[in-house]
């Protein structure tokens, strides 16, 4: 789910992101509207409105051992950006406030195509961790596994393309399918241990929406998707 720290004086709300954002269409051309799968109410387009939000992408793995305890395992860096691209004075102003506080980041003129590169790796690591339990060494290295994963990794990028962002050419899918290290566990992995809701459509259900407006075919997307969206069903209902 999408975190929120409001900023009254730039007017602005400031999203990290994790998956496709319930602002997406908004400062794209054509008619905007909501996401129904991220937004179903229209609360956050109608009460939040898409012209304060701010796009945050985060990179750095990280674990919770426990509640207040967070280990860093990576480079930890925000990539920000406005939804139509433009380098406005309030984007400026919440980097240099990161800045002042010592965090890593950086502006981005496409946040959706940021949006996506990790989301590549997200709608496929995160997703298969948390109905298998395996950590990212364990995906990468069981062949049945990593073959699934590379699957979802090629049709989320045909997903992508169809929406105007080809990065096929940029990302080695079958070596990404096999980055990870013993012990790595994502943070839906880590929510699915503790029994917690998952952010299941931000990272896959969207994914499958959109391949069916484009006529992308999503097999594997389509098997994984009702799968998790069951085990979520089951945190939520326990």
């Amino acid at each position: 789910a999408a975190i929120a720290r409001l900023l009254a004086p730039q007017g602005c709300a400031v999203f990290l992101l994790n998956g496709i954002p319930w602002w997406w269409r908004h400062g794209l051309p054509g008619a905007a509207s909501t996401l129904p799968l991220l937004d179903p109410d229209g609360a956050l387009w109608n009460l939040v409105r898409p012209e304060r939000a701010l796009g945050c992408v985060v990179s750095g793995p990280t674990d919770i051992p426990e509640p207040g305890v967070i280990v860093h395992m990576g480079a930890f860096r925000r990539t920000l950006g406005e939804p139509d691209g433009s380098a406005s004075p309030r984007l400026k102003a919440v980097s240099e406030m990161f800045g002042r506080g010592g965090i890593d980041n950086a502006i981005s003129k496409d946040l959706r195509r940021d949006i996506w590169l990790k989301l590549v790796g997200n709608a496929s690591g995160n997703t298969i961790q948390a109905l298998t339990r395996v950590d990212l060494k364990g995906l990468g290295t069981d062949p049945g596994l990593c073959e699934l994963s590379i699957k979802v990794m090629r049709e989320t990028l045909a997903v992508a393309a169809s929406q105007g962002w080809d990065l096929r050419p940029e990302i080695d899918v079958e070596a990404a399918a096999r980055r990870g290290k013993a012990g790595q566990r994502t943070s839906m992995l880590q929510d699915a241990l503790k029994g917690r809701p998952m952010e299941v459509e931000a990272l896959l259900g969207q994914i499958q929406a959109f391949a069916r407006e484009t006529g992308v075919a999503a097999p594997s997307v389509d098997v994984v998707l009702p799968l998790l969206r069951g085990l979520d069903r089951s945190f939520r209902e326990s």
